[in-house]
């Protein structure tokens, strides 16, 4: 069993993890004092609101350390949230709206987290200062494991076109306009 513990040095509230889950396509059991974050058959996750403990015996533990990243990013994103909305447009489905935090329609949410990709909170301050400090490796933010942006801009392309052909899909046959005939 491969197993990554994070303090992270300060309580996050567990609303963070609450409000976002769905974006890393997991289910969410509240016990007492802890959450736990579970996709079934590849990793669990147990948050106490100040550490993280995350375990897998399939994942690599590259993979391992992405999916806890994410996790982290989640939870600063939400404290730290500066309310810039890059995450709104960028969501394929709408799933997500900030108010005074980030908050996920679990409803709408299909886990692509291009949310948390294009996040200034998660894709700057995450990556490039509480990563490496957590993990004590300065140049952290270059592991070849992270997702880089080129695929995060193919899949949201991916995504708006079948987006756009599913509504061109759904289109009723009054909707569509007749052949032009010349």
């Amino acid at each position: 069993m491969k197993r990554i513990k994070v303090d992270l040095g300060a309580s996050f509230d567990k609303r963070a993890l609450l409000d976002q889950y769905s974006i890393l396509g997991v289910r969410l059991k509240e016990e007492e004092k802890t959450l736990i974050l579970e996709k079934p058959g590849l990793w669990r996750l147990v948050f106490d609101g100040k550490n993280l403990v995350m375990e897998s015996e399939k994942l690599s533990t590259e993979k391992l350390v992405e999916e806890t990243i994410d996790v982290i990013k989640l939870l600063y994103r939400y404290t730290f949230c500066a309310g810039c909305r890059a995450c709104e447009p960028n969501c394929p489905t709408s799933a997500i709206r900030v108010t005074d935090k980030p908050r996920v329609d679990p409803g709408k949410c299909i886990a692509c987290r291009i949310c948390i990709d294009t996040c200034t909170i998660a894709e700057v301050y995450v990556e490039h200062v509480i990563v490496p400090l957590l993990f004590n490796k300065p140049l952290a933010w270059k592991r070849i494991s992270k997702r880089k942006i080129e695929d995060t801009l193919e899949k949201e392309k991916t995504l708006l076109v079948q987006q756009q052909q599913q509504r061109a899909e759904q289109k009723k046959p009054e909707e569509q306009l007749p052949p032009t005939i010349f």
